[in-house]
């Protein structure tokens, strides 16, 4: 009987890709594949306009593997130098290492399976034993290839065994599309803007709610620390904010690549613009406050008070005024 099974599953993985790849084959020009009933291998390259250190800290990103990585629902690490729970599984402290373990969920309600970590070459390649299914073992390696105006990521599928048809049909159906997701996931490289004079511009950076998440984002990956950097308090507090938010869910926050790429000019000491927010209709400096109630003991107007959007400060300019008035009186 489950002779039988495995056999009807074989067929069916051999005729979907065979008219998934006879279908498709032009969309892939640097795709190839490799079929026997015990053995299977695919390759699918591409090309990136970005540097390599960029699209080094994607594939080592393990935090964000869910983002771009398909059969991966959901990443389980474990720390075994830590007690608290919430660090024990934090994926923004886990660090590559050649064979370190890390657990998958390819689907919601899948059970996880063990993968690890089997070659790493920074900036070269990425080694990879994964198990997308409990029965199924994939050898899944990344290369990169530098030149001089792009980087050619390559993409390598490998499988052996009864259950390789599995992978055939694996990727035939997403495999093909996971540097298609990756490439979409990295932010572009922003082109800088010449001014008059010869000199370049750097593009501001709107620090809005989309900035604000790919922030969060960026320091569940690299560290707390990074949201230091934000000189402006309300701003910074509202990030600390989502990030406590979002290590409580255990999700990392999806983000634009515009908002990525935004966050990397920060980060990398670009020119910020202020923060999207209402801004007071009058200064909210202690001093300022000093010469509003002066001016209404003098003049008699209270309008310049009311008119502060700050409720906290225009309640402690109207106490003052109050207590002016009492001096005066």
């Amino acid at each position: 009987m489950a002779i039988g099974i495995a056999a009807v599953l074989v067929i069916l993985a051999v005729v979907f890709f065979v008219r998934q790849a006879g279908g498709e084959q032009r969309l892939y020009p640097d795709y190839t594949f490799n079929f026997s009933p015990l053995k299977t291998s695919a390759e699918v390259k591409q090309d990136v306009f970005v540097p390599v250190d960029t699209v080094w800290k994607k594939f080592t990103d393990i935090s964000n593997y869910h983002l771009w990585f398909p059969w991966i629902k959901k990443i389980r690490v474990t720390h075994e130098d830590v007690n608290r729970w919430v660090l024990k599984h934090a994926t923004d402290r886990y660090q590559p290492e050649v064979g370190r373990y890390f657990h998958v969920q390819p689907f919601f309600g899948a059970p996880y399976t063990k993968c690890r970590y089997i070659g790493i070459e920074q900036n070269k390649s990425l080694v990879l034993e994964m198990r997308f299914f409990p029965f199924c073992k994939e050898l899944v390696t990344f290369t990169l290839t530098s030149y001089s105006n792009c980087v050619e990521l390559s993409y390598k599928l490998k499988s052996s065994g009864l259950l390789s048809p599995i992978s055939a049909f694996m990727f035939s159906w997403r495999g093909k599309s996971v540097l298609h997701n990756l490439v979409g996931f990295i932010p572009p490289v922003q082109e800088v803007e010449i001014t008059t004079n010869g000199e370049t511009k750097t593009p501001e950076i709107i620090m809005d709610d989309s900035f604000v998440v790919a922030l969060v984002a960026k320091a569940m990956s690299d560290g707390d620390d990074i949201l230091n950097k934000l000189t402006e308090k309300k701003t910074r507090g509202k990030a600390k904010s989502a990030l406590f938010k979002a290590k409580r869910k255990g999700e990392t926050p999806q983000v634009t690549a515009e908002a990525a790429a935004a966050v990397e000019q920060f980060l990398s000491g670009g020119q910020a613009a202020p923060a999207v927010t209402e801004a007071p209709a009058t200064p909210a400096g202690g001093n300022d406050v000093e010469t509003l109630v002066q001016n209404a003991l003098e003049t008699g107007n209270m309008e310049p008070i009311n008119n502060i959007s700050d409720k906290i400060l225009r309640g402690k300019a109207k106490s003052a005024l109050v207590k002016a008035k009492r001096k005066k009186g």
